[in-house]
């Protein structure tokens, strides 16, 4: 499980939220390089032949006065710049989501180790006592109960702790679509 997580970062590119801010700066720049294609002037070169055997040429270009290929060009980088910023805060919203499950699955993975090989081998052995000296007959019956309520309390605790452990395992495979 350890091992998907060190592979994480890697799999941030490939989330399908990453994945579409990714392809709309793909189409900014090619928005972008088209305005920037369509602000240069197009030139034509018209050679005429007239019929007093004379060559005459005409250069026609088109002025841009009212600067709307420039403006077009200048929105269009704009438009770029703005995909690739949501771009990088998708990709860190997603890190920082990555980043707080790595610390809810350490937090839930040292819980389950503190419940169960701390406390319920504690349990186990005080309930394992408790039994011994109810069969010799040093406590009674509600005092043996008492005691394997206890050990029942620690074994639900374990089981919780083991459960959150999993959800929390679970919610960055879900994250990275890990199957």
């Amino acid at each position: 499980m350890q091992s998907e997580a060190l592979g994480a970062n890697d799999r941030i590119e490939s989330l399908p939220t990453i994945e579409k801010e990714l392809s709309k700066v793909q189409v900014a720049k090619m928005q972008k390089d088209l305005a920037y294609a369509q602000s240069i002037p197009n030139f034509d070169l018209e050679l005429y032949y007239t019929r007093d055997e004379q060559i005459e040429a005409a250069v026609l270009f088109e002025l841009p006065i009212n600067g709307k290929r420039n403006a077009r060009h200048k929105s269009a980088a704009q438009q770029q710049q703005a995909a690739r910023s949501t771009l990088m805060l998708r990709t860190q919203e997603a890190r920082i989501a990555l980043q707080q499950m790595h610390a809810d699955i350490e937090r839930a993975t040292d819980a389950y180790s503190q419940v169960h090989d701390v406390m319920l081998a504690n349990q186990q052995q005080v309930f394992d006592i408790a039994s011994a000296r109810f069969e010799a007959g040093d406590i009674s019956k509600q005092q043996l109960g008492a005691e394997q309520m206890a050990l029942l309390h620690v074994q639900l605790e374990d089981l919780q702790a083991w459960l959150q452990m999993m959800q929390s395992w679970q919610a960055i495979r879900s994250l990275l679509s890990v199957d």
